[in-house]
């Protein structure tokens, strides 16, 4: 290969011109002098010579795609010799990277393969060849595809970001959650390439946001550099997102933004989702801070849609929870979307309406609570137990059908066998359509050794005439419950009357049989409808 680095032109020439005849006669001989072919690259000073070699290496590559599995090693060590001289600008070899870096292009996709060579990569980008923005490529694929190869490399992208070098920014956004502390530490780089670096402007709100979403405390002392942004199309949402992430945790600082943000909500549609929200978070420091909200809040409605209507209310409920009479004002409103169209709304509404009247879920568990008490002083026996039930019944089943949303209520129970301690709680669809997976005669079956509390449900339940206890018929619910009740106990377990003393359970309770439904896939197959207030199989809640 001395030849090719003759001072003689014409020997340079005719020596280049045999190594093209043998690439195309015999590959085989060709591939035993790449090694040197390499070492040509690095050390010519021709000014077409390390472009015409490395594009011989890649047609023979192409030939017999082998050789850039064989000479890898050889090729990549030939990439980092190069890269690491001193002052180099001249194109040929910049080039001559190029082309042998284009040999690999296929195999960028192919983690086993990048990981490998990150440090090249590394090297490359950190070098003064021209030709380092190859690198860029396969780095920025394993940022998106598996950004955790990168991790020991984030100060290294912190050095590039700070030296003007911003190739690897959008590789940044995927690795905050494997390094936080390093990007808490350079929160104001990122502040200042916000400002600076149009490209990637919306990459380092990105981050900032993903910071604000666990340190949102350090970003407060920074608002000011976004708030003017608030207006934008393309960043707008981004601030909103990431505002709310720290009215969440410092709403103090969001205070004075309030008027600007509600404002901006008037241009674009989807901050409706996020300033009420925001403006929530600081209307719950105090009363004066409430009232001094509401008013914006309820300004966004001329231009919300019906979700944005939804998220909406939920703060006017939100807010409504730290004294009733802040909503007074605007109670006639409200009750006018209890008949909105859209569900979400609806329901919203709802729930505002009833928690002014006392007639929200824990305004009825209170109640129940103090039933309880009650219950136990004048229930001394089965008959007046089942008396005052009966008498307070009415007032129970707003408090039954909140539960049925959560908890739904088995048709039917039955057992086998001589010991009962295994229940087996029966499905059935209530809407019962042509295609339905669990009509009456196939309920969906599971079974449950907490007996105790799904009799609870069962009392629930047919006081609300949803469902009965076999082999027990249909009738007064006390009579069915005792006569299960006593099928299963055993002489360890407390009396009938202590144990219906309190009828309904708790919601620690609730939940553990929602975990028990949800291990058995019950949800998988059921879903339940809000509009007809009833639990449907997934073919009859399509």
């Amino acid at each position: 290969m001395q030849d090719l680095l003759s001072e003689d032109r014409d020997i340079r020439k005719k020596r280049l011109d045999e190594l093209k005849d043998l690439v195309q006669s015999d590959i085989s001989s060709f591939s035993t002098h790449i090694p040197e072919l390499l070492s040509v690259i690095e050390q010519s000073t021709d000014q077409y010579l390390p472009i015409n070699v490395a594009s011989l290496i890649t047609q023979a590559n192409g030939i017999s795609p082998i050789l850039s599995e064989t000479y890898i090693e050889t090729i990549f060590n030939t990439v980092m010799n190069i890269s690491k001289i001193e002052n180099i600008s001249d194109t040929p070899r910049d080039q001559a990277l190029s082309i042998l870096f284009s040999m690999y292009s296929g195999k960028l996709n192919d983690m086993s393969f990048s990981k490998n060579w990150l440090h090249v990569f590394f090297q490359l980008l950190n070098s003064e060849v021209k030709a380092k923005h190859i690198a860029v490529s396969p780095l920025t694929i394993i940022g998106t595809q598996n950004p955790r190869l990168l991790v020991e490399y984030v100060d290294e992208i912190f050095k590039l970001l700070k030296s003007g070098n911003n190739s690897l920014a959008s590789s940044l956004m995927f690795l905050y959650k494997f390094k936080p502390e390093i990007f808490e530490e350079n929160l104001t780089t990122f502040i200042e390439l916000y400002k600076s670096d149009q490209m990637y402007k919306s990459i380092y709100l990105q981050i900032i946001g993903e910071i604000a979403k666990k340190r949102g405390e350090l970003i407060s002392p920074y608002l000011d550099n976004f708030i003017d942004d608030i207006d934008s199309p393309t960043y707008s949402t981004l601030i909103a997102m990431m505002m709310q992430e720290v009215a969440s945790k410092d709403p103090v600082s969001i205070s004075k933004y309030v008027v600007q943000l509600t404002e901006a909500s008037k241009y674009n549609d989807y901050l409706v989702y996020y300033v009420p929200n925001i403006l929530g978070y600081v209307g719950r420091l105090s009363i004066e801070k409430a009232k001094e909200v509401l008013p914006l809040i309820d300004s966004m409605r001329a231009n919300a849609n019906d979700n944005g209507l939804a998220m909406i209310l939920s703060e006017f409920r939100n807010l409504a929870e730290m004294d009733k009479q802040l909503l007074e004002p605007y109670l006639d409103m409200i009750k006018e979307y209890e008949n909105n169209p859209q569900e979400n709304v609806r329901d919203q509404a709802k729930l505002i309406v009833d928690f002014m009247a006392g007639r929200d879920i824990r305004s009825l568990a209170n109640v129940i609570d103090e039933h309880a008490i009650q219950i136990k002083e004048a229930a001394t026996s089965y008959e007046e137990l089942m008396a005052y039930v009966d008498e307070n019944v009415s007032m129970l089943k707003d408090f039954i059908a909140e539960i049925n949303k959560k908890l739904p209520t088995p048709t039917n129970f039955s057992t086998e066998g001589a010991i009962r301690k295994t229940l087996k709680l029966h499905f059935t669809c209530e809407t019962l359509g042509e295609r339905c997976l669990y009509p009456q005669d196939r309920a969906f079956i599971t079974e449950s050794k907490d007996w105790g509390k799904w009799l609870k449900i069962a009392f629930s339940g047919i006081k609300l005439g949803k469902s009965f206890l076999l082999p027990y018929k249909i009738g007064d619910a006390g009579k069915a419950v005792k006569e299960a009740y006593d099928a299963y106990k055993d002489k360890d377990d407390k009396e009938y009357l202590s144990y219906i003393s309190e009828p309904f359970l708790t919601s620690t309770e609730q939940d553990s049989l929602v975990n028990q439904l949800r291990d058995a896939k019950f949800f998988d197959v059921f879903k339940y409808n809000n509009q007809e207030a009833s639990w449907e199989c997934l073919m009859c809640n399509m």
